[in-house]
């Protein structure tokens, strides 16, 4: 009966052990990670179908007896095979080693592996097992993210806008280089945990935190915001702060990214504009002022002059001889001349400061009214050559170019039939104007001088002229960004050109 009993044991424990094995060969067969087994040689002496799957082999023999070195060459055999005989050795497993190893046709293959120590029933160390996961999926995402905060770090490093991150609760939780020398923080590592109440004024500070804690109820960006800030140095700064929300998957807001832009350049520059135009105003009253000291005490006295002038003329007329009578006609021209000049000066000095409204200009009408008001002698024809554009300006100041131009013309023309001519083109942005006559012309190294300030091309006692008239002309296309220019030639005329813009600015 024992004898049966004993029997019947074993039998039963044959068959667990065969159930066994069948579910460790089918475990080994439809797990998804590479398992194998070695000897104390490191020789494989048993793979799984995944594994066989990777190496591309059909037959578990072609593995079976060989090492690493057989199956993926020399550099890569050495290591494992030190690695596999250090455990076998020590007992000590190798956990979760990261490997990149190299496959056929030049491709890579990145794994994770385990190995752990085989033992016999003794206790002693007979081989290994080990498990090889692919994780390149996992590897490729690693390195993606890598690069990512590769690129972070080169932009946080490297730029020379401060840049910060806070909590909700305003406590940096990383900071820039830049910001670092902002704080005066020798690591960027110091500032983290600590608020803007550590580094600046309590102004300064409360106020940031307001607008802050403002942004992540609303979660509204602050733009562009100016700030004046002192720095670790005493010095102070204006910089442009501009403050975004960080919003998780779940549309929370959990803290801030802020950009601040060191602006003090730029405000320089504007507090020095704004002084700038207020020297500029106060010499426009200045030269307000001088204007009418000039036309008041100046030509006060020269009205005097030329009542004395008039009255030596008509109370001592027949006392005086031809000489006399000559010398008091030169005195009278002059005493015109001085007047002419005065009122030339303030014509000059009111270009630019006083203005009037602009208003939509037909410059044929204006043209004809300044024709008109000019009454060209009998032998002089002035022509408008095409239809002459409507142009949104100052009336009077483009009448006075009109004027000026088509008089300089008149006034100058030494031929028994004068022609002016007045014509117009258009560009993209510019009106194109040309008077043009057929005068004595003038010297082309007299070009530039025409249009300086009391300057005349002949002697003031053959031609009455103040030298301020172009003078002027070109101070107000100026004032509408426009140029002016003559073209001309001895004996043939001249053509003044000037430019008007479409749009005018001003």
């Amino acid at each position: 009966m024992k004898d049966k009993n004993k029997t019947s044991g074993l039998k039963h424990k044959k068959e667990d052990t065969i159930y066994e094995l069948d579910l460790f060969d089918i475990l080994m067969d439809n797990i998804l990670d590479s398992i194998y087994f070695k000897d104390r040689q490191c020789r494989f002496i048993r793979i799984n179908r995944r594994m066989m799957q990777s190496l591309s082999i059909q037959d578990m023999s072609q593995m079976i007896g060989k090492t690493d070195i057989d199956m993926f060459g020399e550099e890569y055999g050495r290591k494992t095979l030190a690695e596999d005989l250090h455990l076998m050795e020590t007992g000590e497993p190798i956990i979760g080693l990261i490997e990149k190893r190299k496959l056929k046709k030049g491709k890579f293959n990145w794994t994770s592996t385990t190995k752990v120590p085989l033992r016999n029933d003794s206790g002693q160390i007979v081989g290994l097992v080990g498990i090889t996961r692919e994780i390149n999926e996992v590897m490729e995402t690693e390195e993606a993210l890598a690069y990512e905060r590769d690129l972070l770090h080169t932009l946080m490093d490297n730029i020379p806008d401060t840049i910060y991150f806070k909590d909700k609760k305003s406590r940096f939780t990383r900071i820039n280089k830049a910001q670092a020398r902002l704080l005066g923080v020798d690591n960027p590592e110091d500032a983290i945990g600590k608020t803007d109440f550590d580094y600046f004024t309590k102004e300064f500070a409360s106020n940031a935190y307001k607008d802050e804690q403002k942004l992540f109820k609303k979660g509204g960006p602050v733009i562009a915001k100016p700030e004046k800030i002192r720095l670790a140095d005493g010095q102070f700064r204006w910089v442009s702060a501009t403050k975004v929300p960080i919003i998780s998957k779940g549309g929370k807001v959990t803290g801030l990214v802020g950009i601040s832009r060191d602006i003090t350049r730029v405000k320089q520059a504007e507090d020095r504009q704004v002084q700038l135009l207020k020297e500029i105003e106060s010499a426009n009253t200045e030269l307000k002022d001088f204007a009418y000291i000039v036309s008041h005490d100046l030509k006060a006295p020269l009205r005097g002059i030329g009542s004395l002038a008039e009255w030596l003329s008509t109370d001592y007329k027949d006392k005086f001889d031809e000489d006399g009578k000559e010398l008091l006609d030169l005195l009278m021209g002059r005493i015109k001349r001085m007047h002419n000049l005065i009122d030339g000066i303030l014509q000059y000095s009111r270009v630019g400061r006083l203005r009037e409204e602009k208003e939509e200009v037909n410059l044929n009408e204006l043209v004809k009214d300044v024709i008109d008001m000019i009454a060209p002698p009998e032998n002089i024809k002035i022509t408008v050559e095409n239809e002459l554009p409507s142009i949104l300006c100052e009336k009077t100041r483009i009448g006075q170019v009109f004027q000026n131009l088509l008089s300089n013309a008149i006034k100058y023309m030494d031929k028994p039939k004068g022609k002016i001519k007045i014509g117009c083109n258009e560009d993209e942005k510019y009106w194109k104007f040309s008077i043009s006559d057929n005068g004595p012309g003038i010297e082309e190294k007299h070009f530039e001088k025409t249009f300086q300030v009391f300057q005349t091309l002949k002697p003031r006692d053959e031609f009455e002229s103040t030298g301020i008239g172009l003078s002027v002309v070109k101070k107000i296309i100026e004032l509408y960004s426009g140029t002016i220019w003559v073209d001309s030639k001895i004996g043939e005329g001249s053509t003044f050109y000037f430019t008007l813009l479409k749009k005018v600015k001003i």
